[in-house]
């Protein structure tokens, strides 16, 4: 089963959750997700960072 590996994180800037392909800029020690819908890093607080796995709740929210 090959299957996606996305992540989310709560952005800095918009405090709204991001979702999409994580990464890591070493030089400022900071945390950021490729925005699946944008295609644009958004530096996210690591602390918010999750795998998420696909599921959505009856209200299509989706979870962790």
């Amino acid at each position: 089963m090959n299957r996606e590996i996305k992540f989310r994180g709560c952005n800095f800037d918009r405090k709204e959750w991001v979702y999409g392909s994580l990464g890591r800029d070493l030089e400022n020690n900071a945390y950021y997700i490729i925005d699946e819908y944008e295609g644009i890093g958004r530096t996210v607080m690591e602390e918010s960072i999750g795998q998420f796995v696909g599921l959505e709740d009856k209200n299509r929210n989706r979870n962790i």
